[in-house]
């Protein structure tokens, strides 16, 4: 069994919550931005490229636990 890294969002050794974190903030983000505390995190998360290569990532994952 792999050890994750928590603060990773990508690649092998990454937290699949970390990812799955991004996700749902990606997928929720017009919700969430009126939120002050919430809207300082999305735009901490704001790299494009970044974004979508979490995204697929959890795409590929699917919605199965770790």
């Amino acid at each position: 069994m792999p050890r994750y890294v928590p603060e990773r969002a990508l690649g092998d050794l990454a937290c699949p919550y970390t990812g799955g974190f991004e996700s749902f903030l990606r997928r929720n983000r017009d919700r969430l931005v009126a939120d002050p505390r919430l809207a300082a995190e999305l735009d901490s998360r704001d790299d494009p490229e970044h974004r979508e290569a979490v995204l697929a990532q959890e795409e590929k994952r699917g919605s199965t636990p770790p």
